[in-house]
């Protein structure tokens, strides 16, 4: 006979009160580790970063279910924190206040029994831990989306502490008030790098909604307790903390966000045998020094995973170079590579040895992930030109030199395969860079500027950036109505957005359209021509925009290394026009805004037609299977000439995206049913197609 329910607590009662007695077991089993770690090495760790990283690697692979192991791994890291907190209290520095993401970090790593010491700046964490009044301290050192945080780098230079142990902290963003009501949101609050991090959602979503810049992630959720008309961009424990309700939940706009940080100690870690060592070095000013100086590091068979340089603040023109090796100080192979390139450098700091923080990929794992497909960003699927690659081996014996601030070669390069001046061509860290020379150099406050109502969002943003006025015009069958964009010119306006095709509903103006626009748009409006996907146009009556630009027009073509080419990483792109427009834009171009390793791979990949044929080819193929798969499953995506398809979802656009995330699949929200997705390999389309159907058949 089946048990009852009072049967199968009582059977749960029984179970619990055998659990306490074990944790009380394991607890006094921890408490005499403790003294002897004491006895033994008084002025060790009391924390083995290794040994908790190997406990629960193994509970997790004992598990069988049906609990889960994440759950696991979160029981498991409070247990041991504390059991931590009973060898002897610890005090955790951090970069607070409560609820960041650094907190959450910190939480991570040493649970909630530790002491935490929230202060307001880097700084102050590493000063916390070096006069001895905090055991620890938690500091970021890059995020994925806004780079390295240079700060935390600095303070090494002079600081003696040593890294401990390294954290991977998943940044997600919600939008969060009071009411939990989007329609009450008159301002949002946050942290320059989260409004960054969700400025594509902010300018679909809230674009006429003001941002303002606060101290934390957490300062902004606190601020909306008093302010009701106020939201913030904030953590999820943010949001508990001030009682606040969820808006959006993961409004970031790339979706594969985390932030690493680094725990600072006055001891050293343990060697586990998993370690990483980091250095701190500076070079001598001589071609080839960076190359003689890690060759070491190769002929002792270790593997370099990072290097980072920085200026030095000790001597004009002189860099820091911070680099991290696999294996621990302690190993005689690692001793003696560091020990040569002791000899070839003019400074030396050793940082630590560690054992490295948690990689994406395992995290992916705990997700039960065994592969993320990324479909978001309209990024080449066969990735860069292999003659670019090519071009940049050996190139880092230059880094320690500036780039060619004038690109000569590039330059030229383009202007004789566009068949205009060298002088008619300017280079930008992405084309991104040219919208905002443009900007900044024909834009006053009160000037105006054309642009679609659904487009690449960069143009609102550039333009309101100098406070002068977007003027939007909808769009007529998903493309620019360019009649009425004409209509809408005044005399204010300064500037003519179009983007050809269109991003992100992958359509085109023909060439007549293009014409009968030239003709009647005054001579004093520059229309910008962004044709950051032309490449892949197949159809005969696309514009050839260039001829403008030739006849002398008020014109500017961008295009672009990030797509067909796959140079995205690099940051490279290029605008073409009348020298006198290019010499205005010159006037405000940052002087090495165009990297060496970009201006090499560019001018490399420019000459590539083999990789462009096989690109198109690619893209042509996936788009026939993507557009058919699409229409087995009912849905009408809108014709496209770029490398991605824009459609309906049938059902709340961002339900569908949630859903597809869980399975690995990254696509790009845009609004309400409606999402675009990138061509990808065939096989990576299959992926997204089996993934919708089953979400779209009520599967989560």
């Amino acid at each position: 006979m089946p048990k009852d329910m009072s049967e199968y607590r009582k059977e749960i009662d029984r179970i619990d009160d055998e659990i306490i007695r074990l944790l009380n077991e394991r607890s006094k089993s921890a408490i005499e580790i403790g003294r002897i770690k004491k006895e033994k090495n008084a002025d060790a760790n009391l924390h083995t970063a290794g040994r908790e990283a190997e406990i629960i690697e193994r509970l997790t692979k004992l598990n069988s279910g049906p609990f889960p192991s994440e759950a696991i791994r979160s029981v498991y890291r409070e247990i041991m924190s504390a059991s931590l907190s009973l060898e002897a209290p610890q005090k955790v520095a951090y970069l607070g206040p409560r609820a960041t993401f650094t907190h959450m970090a910190c939480m991570q790593k040493f649970g909630s029994s530790v002491q935490y010491v929230p202060v307001y700046s880097i700084k102050e964490v590493f000063s916390e831990v070096e006069r001895g009044r905090a055991n620890f301290g938690v500091v970021p050192i890059e995020n994925t989306t806004e780079g390295v945080v240079n700060h935390t780098l600095d303070m090494f230079i002079d600081s003696n502490l040593l890294i401990y142990g390294e954290i991977l902290q998943e940044v997600s963003h919600h939008l969060l008030s009071k009411s939990g009501l989007i329609e009450d949101v008159k301002k949002i609050n946050s942290h320059p790098h989260a409004l960054a991090q969700c400025r594509n959602w902010l300018e679909t979503n809230l674009p006429h909604v003001s941002a303002v810049e606060v101290a934390s992630t957490a300062r902004a959720a606190e601020l909306c307790i008093d302010e009701p008309a106020s939201a913030a961009i904030a953590s999820e424990l943010a949001g508990q903390l001030y009682g606040l309700k969820v808006i959006k939940a993961r409004i970031e706009d790339n979706l594969n966000n985390f932030t690493r940080f680094l725990i600072l100690s006055q001891k050293p870690s343990e060697r586990t045998g998993k370690d990483k060592t980091s250095l701190m070095l500076s070079v001598k000013d001589k071609v080839g020094a960076l190359y003689d100086l890690l060759r070491p590091f190769a002929s002792h068979g270790l593997n370099m995973t990072k290097i980072e340089s920085r200026p030095s603040q000790r001597k004009a023109w002189e860099y820091i170079f911070f680099v991290d090796v696999e294996g621990h100080r302690s190993e005689e192979r690692v001793n003696r590579a560091i020990e040569e390139v002791k000899s070839r450098c003019l400074f030396m700091k050793i940082l630590g040895s560690y054992v490295p923080g948690k990689p994406i990929d395992e995290l992916q794992r705990e997700l039960g992930l065994t592969r993320v497909i990324k479909l978001a960003s309209n990024e080449n699927p066969l990735g860069p030109s292999p003659k670019a690659l090519a071009a940049l081996t050996g190139a880092q014996d230059m880094l320690h030199r500036y780039p060619d601030g004038g690109a000569y070669q590039l330059r030229q390069a383009l202007a004789d395969r566009w068949k205009v001046g060298r002088d008619q061509v300017i280079l930008g860290n992405g084309s991104d860079e040219i919208l905002g020379l443009l900007a900044r150099t024909f834009l006053t406050p009160g000037d105006e500027a054309i642009m679609a109502d659904h487009t690449f969002v960069i143009y609102k943003m550039e333009v309101t950036a100098v406070h002068a006025k977007p003027v939007v015009v909808p769009l007529a069958n998903w493309t620019h109505d360019l009649e009425s964009m004409v209509r809408a010119v005044t005399p204010r306006t300064r500037l003519l957005f179009l983007c050809n095709p269109n991003n992100p509903t992958g359509t085109m103006v023909s060439a007549d359209a293009v014409d009968r626009l030239m003709a009647n748009v005054p001579d004093d409006v520059i229309v910008v021509f962004d044709e950051a996907y032309f490449e892949y146009v197949r159809n005969p009556q696309f514009p050839d925009v260039m001829a403008y630009v030739k006849q002398g027009r008020n014109a500017i073509v961008l295009r672009t290394f990030s797509k067909i080419y796959g140079l995205a990483g690099l940051r490279i792109g290029y605008g073409i026009s009348t020298t006198e427009v290019i010499d205005f834009l010159n006037r405000v171009r940052p002087p090495f805004n165009a990297n060496s390793l970009a201006q090499k791979a560019a001018l490399a990949a420019l000459g590539d037609d083999e990789h462009v044929a096989k690109s198109r080819a690619v893209n042509e193929a996936g788009m026939a299977q993507m557009e058919q798969g699409l229409r087995a499953l009912g849905m009408a995506s809108i014709p496209s000439e770029a490398n991605f398809l824009y459609f309906h979802a049938k059902q709340d656009g961002r339900r569908v995206f949630d859903a597809l995330l869980r399975k690995g699949i990254i696509v790009r929200h845009i609004e309400g049913a409606m999402i675009r997705v990138t061509i990808g390999q065939p096989d990576e389309n299959v992926a997204f197609l089996q993934a919708l159907k089953n979400v779209l058949d009520g599967g989560r």
